[in-house]
């Protein structure tokens, strides 16, 4: 079974084995993930499976440019830049890839997100793909390029029909 635990909840020696194929993304949940969550710079979530770390996802919020907003979008909101949540990093381990655990941590990272954006405003979710097959995977929930080829952007709308 699946758990999905705040990263501050976890021993730090469950995550230690962890192995996602990406450097970038093995050496941020293992350096630095505790101490941004505990600093509020991001907040950090980890899959277990029998107290080991399967994977994690990096939340925060922010904003993007009105004139980055794709225009299907940004009629009627005012032109200033628009508050978004943001998905830094979303990782699975090696061993666990191709089970569907990206998709639940996709899933709960969304719902934490549609959550908070109740009291935070929210207007969209954004995050910056690794590369274009982790660019496909979020293709396939809804999420379009707003600003670079590998740049995302999922309207808060979107979240909510999804999350149904």
């Amino acid at each position: 079974m699946l758990i999905i635990k705040s990263i501050e909840d976890v021993e730090s020696n469950a995550f230690k084995g962890f192995f996602c194929g990406n450097d970038e993304l093995d050496t941020y949940l293992k350096e630095f993930a505790r101490q941004n969550h505990k600093k509020g710079i991001g907040k950090s979530f980890v899959a277990l499976a029998e107290d080991r770390v399967i994977g994690y996802f990096t939340i925060s919020m922010g904003w993007v440019e009105f004139v980055e907003i794709p225009n299907d979008y940004n009629r009627g909101i005012p032109k200033y830049p628009a508050p978004v949540a943001r998905i830094g990093r979303l990782a699975v381990d090696t061993q666990f890839q191709g089970k569907k655990i990206g998709t639940a941590l996709l899933i709960d990272s969304l719902k934490k997100i549609l959550e908070a954006s109740k009291t935070i405003a929210a207007y969209a979710v954004v995050v910056d793909a690794k590369n274009d097959s982790v660019k496909r995977f979020y293709n396939g929930f809804g999420f379009i390029t707003y600003k670079g080829d590998l740049s995302l952007f999922l309207p808060m709308k979107t979240v909510t029909k999804l999350l149904k």
